[in-house]
């Protein structure tokens, strides 16, 4: 008797604490939440100019697993989303599915292209990341330092260079990229 009082009594205390210690310390079960937090709006992009933006980007070289260098220098012309991410962090495998999905929407226009930046240099690691999860995302390493305008230690960070080499767009955090007004912002840049 008395414990059915007890568990009557505390019942949802129990589950509730279970439930967030869950997503406290189990990586995936802290992505999916964010993930479902993605398509409440919440975390739609803003269109606006950040202040970080508008002067040209620095070169950026990044490196594929094939061992092909990609210089941001030379893809003047083309539209470069690029995001910094790694498999560890719950926010960046959170919006991993809506990149995936812009990356659809986009995988046939040769004027924009996706680099998926493994802040940790684990081209292997990442590629299986990608593949285990049927992601069809471009990913690389980046030789050298980051520019800190670039990049200030926050992943995941994503940046946009417009066609003349500037840099339009700086989010950092959790971002949902497959929005029909990030698709209409990608093609005007």
């Amino acid at each position: 008797m008395k414990i059915r009082f007890l568990a009557k009594k505390y019942g949802l205390n129990v589950l509730f604490i279970s439930i967030l210690l869950l997503l406290l310390l189990n990586p995936n079960a802290k992505a999916w939440f964010l993930n479902k937090l993605l398509y409440t709006g919440v975390f739609n992009i803003s269109t606006k100019k950040n202040k970080d933006t508008g002067k040209l980007a620095p070169n950026l070289i990044f490196q594929s697993q094939a061992g092909v260098s990609l210089f941001t220098e030379q893809l003047k012309g083309k539209i470069l989303f690029i995001n910094f991410w790694a498999t560890w962090c719950p926010p960046c495998m959170a919006e991993m599915p809506t990149i995936n999905a812009l990356h659809e929407k986009l995988k046939n226009d040769t004027n924009v292209i996706f680099v998926m930046a493994d802040v940790d240099h684990h081209l292997l690691k990442s590629s299986e990341f990608m593949k285990n999860r049927d992601y069809d995302l471009p990913v690389y390493v980046i030789e050298g330092n980051i520019p800190p305008e670039i990049m200030n230690g926050s992943i995941p960070t994503t940046i946009i260079i417009n066609r003349k080499g500037e840099l339009v767009k700086k989010i950092e955090g959790l971002s949902n990229y497959s929005s029909d007004s990030m698709l209409e912002y990608l093609k005007s840049q």
